[in-house]
């Protein structure tokens, strides 16, 4: 290998001639579809040239990293690491040498890290591999994040808690504040995020947003590189993702529809669901990072499929939470004891989403929400009556939704829990009067 070296490479692997069988048969194909930019060198000699040439990838780049395969500088780490050491210079740079073992997995949050990988040969480890692997990916995919309001923010903040890298657009000063030195990096433009990142993800309130983020002057597209994944974790409509993933497609980009399931607690304890609609390879090359933020991935079908299965469930949790409000506004005309009511329908609503809310509903006290709120189930609601006019099928159900929920919007509860539409059937008053 040249002394002069192009650290484009995410992970760095230098094996010796024992190990070339093991690297060809088993490390290559693993790493392959991993979407990780990996050099592979051959019979590297440890020396000083080699902490010089590491040294310089680790100044010129803030994301390079060394695997070392089994047998390769063992018996020699403690020497190398002392010519590795002795050719840093002042910036503390030596701080960010770290052993590791594949078991655990387990290093510091600095970007700048070299890693060694004292793993076993042997395929009873495939829960070591994916550690390894997902690993990696950590510490070198630059996600860009657009979008860090009532959920994106909770979202953002996992994956940074999980040792991803952020690097993010925002007009808001608080946001940008919120951001500072979680280890993220602020751009002016969605441009500047696209470039400087691997994935990107957008979580943006409507379709008009998305559009304007991905298709203006300075969007997206305009800064992003072939190969590059976009995923849209917006509720927005089949039409515009279609849109998107065409005109991204023409540019080598590719386009996941990934909207979710679940409020900002679920964001921030990964614990979202996640439907997702896309080419199965892409999907693939993303699944770490889902994973990371959800609990539960779905791959639906091809693009577009995301959105119409969420909106199909927004149509169904929605249905159901107007429904009740119809309910308990009767009984409670009619003098029912709603203490002992909780106790008869409560069985049917074993569901985490309405489980969980039975309590304020039977209570008639609301919270405030934006993030699953009146306004956003509202806002679905229409998108599903326009699909529906589209394709035309009559959805009768769709119109008495619409109606209960505007109900509810016009008395000043779009910011409240969706299940504030309990309170549009009987009464105008504010939440809990």
């Amino acid at each position: 290998m040249a002394e002069k070296t192009d650290w484009k490479w995410d992970v760095f692997i230098s094996y010796s001639h024992k190990d070339k069988d093991w690297v060809q048969k088993e490390l290559i194909p693993r790493l392959k579809d991993s979407s990780l930019r990996v050099c592979f060198d051959y019979d590297f000699e440890i020396s000083k040239k080699l902490a010089k040439v590491i040294t310089e990838g680790i100044l010129k780049s803030r994301r390079t990293i060394l695997v070392l395969t089994p047998n390769y500088f063992e018996s020699k780490w403690a020497e190398f690491e002392k010519d590795l050491a002795q050719s840093l210079d002042p910036s503390g740079a030596a701080q960010r040498i770290v052993p590791v073992k594949a078991e655990d997995c387990e290093i510091p949050p600095e970007i700048n890290t070299i890693i060694y990988a004292n793993f076993t040969k042997s395929d009873e480890h495939e829960q070591e591999w994916g550690k390894l692997i997902t690993l990696l990916k950590k510490r070198t995919q630059i996600i860009g994040f657009i979008g860090l309001g009532s959920m994106g923010k909770p979202i953002a903040k996992r994956l940074l808690k999980e040792g991803f890298p952020i690097v993010f657009t925002s007009r808001k000063k608080q946001t940008r504040r919120c951001m500072e030195g979680l280890c993220t990096e602020y751009v002016t433009t969605h441009a500047e995020v696209a470039r400087k990142s691997d994935i990107v993800i957008l979580m943006l309130p409507e379709d008009k947003a998305v559009r304007e983020v991905v298709f203006e002057e300075n969007g997206i597209l305009s800064g992003a590189k072939p190969g590059q994944i976009i995923l849209v974790m917006s509720t927005i409509s089949p039409a515009t993702i279609k849109e998107v993933e065409q005109k991204a497609r023409d540019k080598n980009v590719n386009v996941l529809n990934a909207p979710v399931n679940g409020d900002s607690k679920a964001a921030e304890s990964g614990a979202l669901t996640i439907i997702v609609g896309g080419d199965s390879k892409v999907f693939a090359r993303a699944r770490y990072l889902l994973d990371t933020i959800g609990s539960k991935t779905y791959l639906v079908g091809a693009i577009g499929m995301g959105q119409i299965v969420k909106l199909c469930h927004q149509l169904v949790a929605g249905g159901i939470m107007a429904f009740l409000g119809s309910v308990l506004a009767l009984s409670r005309k009619l003098g029912v004891d709603l203490e002992e009511m909780h106790k008869v329908v409560g069985p049917y609503f074993d569901a985490v989403m309405f489980h969980d809310r039975l309590h304020q509903i039977f209570e008639n006290k609301f919270s405030y929400d934006p993030a699953l709120s009146v306004k956003i189930i509202l806002k679905d609601m229409h998108l599903v009556e326009n699909l529906a006019k589209e394709i035309g099928v009559e959805l009768p159900i769709i119109e008495t939704c619409l109606k209960l929920y505007e109900a509810a919007f016009d008395r000043g509860l779009g910011y409240y829990d969706f299940s504030a539409v309990c309170k549009a059937p009987e009464s105008t008053r504010a939440p809990g009067n």
